[in-house]
């Protein structure tokens, strides 16, 4: 009995031991986890701090690009280029150009709403709202037409100018698109001289 007692304390002790190696391992994977995301964190800030230093680096370049460059201009002329950019209304990016373009034009295709065809649209949509219908806008027959005439036509325009420029690029003899006639008539000048 002594020896079963003594294999039963022994056995215990290796379920134990096992356990014990098990929560070990499984705490030490967690705290390798933990420390491969801790560096992956240092790396990622060093990165981000690089990459600031860097924006910063180029934007100091530009800068001293712009300042290099307008040594080459008097202060009249400077002062000049700054009033005139002062006063325009260019837009910063052309996205804002691509969009006041599109609303324009757009504005020209759809004929505006009298206030009676306003206040209807109004009441049918607050009406359907309350009943918890969506609204859908279906334009009348009359306003798509239009729509689609004015797309047809502004595409027509467009195919004639390609085409004007086909003709005028095969007449002049060359595979040479030109920005404006005096740039044809510049680089007609310049193959002249240097032929």
């Amino acid at each position: 009995m002594a020896g079963e007692s003594i294999n039963d304390k022994l056995n215990k002790l290796k379920q134990k031991k096992q356990s014990t190696v098990a929560k070990n391992r499984s705490q030490l994977a967690k705290h390798q986890d933990k420390l491969k995301l801790e560096s992956i964190k240092v790396q990622v800030d060093d990165l981000k701090e690089k990459q600031s230093r860097a924006k910063k680096k180029l934007i100091d370049l530009d800068e001293q690009k712009k300042r290099l460059k307008n040594w080459d201009y008097s202060i009249q002329q400077d002062e000049d280029w700054n009033d005139r950019l002062e006063k325009s209304d260019l837009p910063d990016d052309y996205a804002q150009i691509a969009e006041r373009a599109y609303t324009k034009d757009l504005s020209k295709a759809l004929t505006p709403l009298s206030q009676e065809e306003y206040n209807t649209q109004k009441q049918e949509y607050y009406r359907t709202r309350s009943q918890g219908i969506p609204y859908v806008h279906k334009p009348s027959a009359e306003k798509l037409e239009s729509v689609i005439n004015h797309v047809k036509a502004k595409d027509e325009r467009t195919l004639r100018k390609i085409n004007k420029n086909k003709i005028r690029n095969s007449l002049s003899g060359g595979d040479t698109n030109y920005i404006n006639d005096k740039n044809k008539q510049f680089n007609e000048k310049l193959n002249r001289h240097y032929k």
